[in-house]
């Protein structure tokens, strides 16, 4: 267990090994006999994963400090900014983390080692969605499941009375600016908001029929000289 744990902080399997008093050779061999250590690798480097991002940020910010020898004597010291294999390595960690069961290993990481510690199977821990990924799934579906509103913003119903019409409005879905370029455009025309954008409360009010009907007898018009 203390492999895992040293390689869940380092992503490196050669230090990991050392910290234990194995060798690298006999970390992998230890890997390939026994699935539920494979299964807890993949999440330790996971969350490996994190300690490589903040190293990076460290160096990238920092640098490295190193020593400069003369004739096999330090006579200096230089600070280097250079991160090109800590990127290699994280880029590498990077597909790891790609991977759904290494994901859920990571979150359940200390399960994992438990039920390695009891020699119990730990396929369970990675075949079920953890807590982030069910919370993701519904918020997914309620989003889908709501239909998204035809509506721009700042649109709702305007009751439009005519110059020369007599009788109850016309209703149109329009924006503020909208309502106000319709009466500078036709002298006489007022735009009163009603204060919805629900189409079926306005279907219920009387509206013009007849300015309705002309309406609907222009766009059938336009539709035949298409």
């Amino acid at each position: 267990m203390k492999f895992l744990e040293a390689l869940a902080q380092t992503g490196n399997v050669q230090a990991s090994a050392y910290f234990v008093q194995r060798t690298r050779q006999s970390a992998y061999d230890l890997k390939r006999r026994d699935p539920d250590f494979a299964r807890a690798w993949l999440a330790a480097l996971v969350l490996a994963r994190e300690e490589a991002q903040d190293k990076l940020q460290e160096r990238a910010i920092e640098g490295v400090e190193e020593e400069v020898f003369y004739h096999g004597e330090v006579v200096a010291t230089r600070r280097r900014y250079d991160s090109r294999l800590l990127l290699a390595h994280l880029a590498r960690l990077d597909k790891i983390a790609e991977q759904i069961p290494a994901q859920r290993g990571a979150a359940r990481f200390g399960d994992m080692l438990d039920a390695i510690g009891k020699g119990e199977d730990t396929a369970p821990l990675i075949a079920t969605p953890t807590e982030e990924e069910l919370a993701i799934q519904a918020a997914e579906a309620e989003t889908h499941g709501k239909p998204v509103p035809e509506e721009e913003e700042g649109e709702e119903f305007y009751a439009v009375r005519f110059p020369d019409h007599d009788g109850p409005p016309d209703y149109y879905r329009m924006t503020q600016e909208e309502a106000a370029e319709m009466q500078r455009e036709v002298p006489g025309l007022t735009a009163t908001p009603t204060g919805t954008r629900d189409e079926a409360v306005i279907n219920a009010l009387p509206c013009n029929a007849e300015a309705m009907r002309a309406f609907r007898r222009d766009e059938g018009k336009q539709g035949k000289n298409l």
